[in-house]
């Protein structure tokens, strides 16, 4: 039997024994026949476990996202194929990585919703810093973004296709862009064209970021993680572009200002109800205060924090946020002390509204 129906025989396996609750050896069926591996052991080299490293040609790895596109593309129960998808890239190693993007990048491409959905629920249960999503994410940027003129495109309808993946990427993408560091230096920006997408994303969909996804569907004791909200990255980037020497778009940005905003007063026109969960984390915003902080540190020594034109945009975006984000009920925990914060920074006259309208 040739490969692609040994992997496609495999898989039936599988989803008969996740479905039968009998996953003793799903592990091992998925380690010796999709993806090939042959155990060796490391002990020589001082590690007492076993290493494991993929014998899949290039070819294989072809056969091996055709057969599990068709997979996914069959009707099925979504808690088994999410079992699936967990079981296939659990703990991923580089080589169930390579398979990982190819088959992502082929479900963006062709719209594979079920991949898609199933990917976003792996991404969400690992989080979004987790080292294998962080990997995945900057592989998808280069395939669509970096080296594709089409991509971009492909990318924009993507939160209709799939709202659990599109918002769990986006929250990926914004650990990797305009973020502080132990040295305090910025990483760089987002390339032009992902900042255009994700401002058309929160444009086009502005519930996106702020409508409760449905519970993830698991098989039975396992834990569902919550979504990481990826707004308080988004505003993060439009904060600190201003102060970044590498950020040159200043439009781009705050077409992106505008989108959040808009998206945030959105919530403020739903029902009376609060939010089960409040989208915007003070943690977050207190993180970009503190870069803040430090940067003006940086400029006092040269000139004048209250009057640099870059720092008092950033001061401008960073009071705008939070301002509208109070008044929609979307930021609710610690904010007096996040206000108390705010009066650590440069003199800022739309700032000086905010802390002063919480009577602090």
């Amino acid at each position: 039997m040739d490969y692609p129906h040994r992997a496609h025989d495999a898989l039936l396996r599988i989803e008969n024994q996740i479905a039968s609750k009998k996953q003793d050896h799903v592990l091992d069926l998925i380690s010796e026949f999709i993806f090939y591996e042959k155990k060796s052991d490391s002990r020589k080299y001082g590690n007492n476990k076993m290493q494991q490293s993929c014998g899949l040609s290039l070819i294989q790895e072809f056969q091996l996202v055709v057969v599990l596109c068709e997979f996914y593309e069959r009707p099925g129960e979504e808690m088994i194929r999410n079992a699936v998808f967990l079981s296939l890239f659990e703990g991923s190693n580089p080589s169930r990585l390579k398979v990982l993007t190819k088959l992502v990048g082929t479900a963006i491409a062709s719209s594979v919703g079920p991949i898609l959905s199933a990917a976003g629920t792996w991404i969400q249960q690992l989080g979004p810093t987790n080292i294998f999503c962080m990997e995945l994410t900057q592989r998808l940027i280069e395939d669509f973004i970096v080296f594709s003129n089409k991509g971009p495109e492909q990318l924009r309808t993507l939160p209709s296709i799939s709202p659990r993946f599109s918002i769990n990427f986006l929250a990926c993408c914004t650990e990797l862009y305009l973020k502080d560091t132990v040295t305090h230096q910025l990483l760089p920006p987002p390339p032009p064209a992902l900042l255009e997408v994700f401002t058309n994303w929160v444009q086009d969909y502005p519930t996106l970021c702020i409508d409760a996804q449905p519970q993830l569907v698991l098989p039975q004791g396992a834990i569902s993680m919550p979504i990481v909200n990826p707004l308080p990255g988004l505003m993060r980037w439009c904060v600190l572009s201003p102060i970044s020497q590498s950020a040159i778009d200043g439009s781009a940005y705050s077409k992106l200002q505008l989108a959040i905003l808009k998206c945030l007063m959105q919530e403020a026109k739903q029902i009376g109800d609060l939010p089960l969960v409040p989208p915007i984390n003070s943690i977050a915003l207190g993180a970009v205060i503190f870069t803040l902080k430090f940067k003006a540190s940086e400029i006092a020594k040269v000139g004048d924090p209250d009057t640099d034109q870059s720092m008092q945009l950033s001061l401008e975006r960073l009071a705008q946020c939070i301002q509208i984000a109070i008044q929609s009920r979307s930021l609710l925990d610690n904010v007096p002390q996040l206000v108390c914060r705010l009066k650590k920074l440069p003199k800022n006259h739309l700032l000086d509204i905010v802390i002063k309208s919480q009577n602090l």
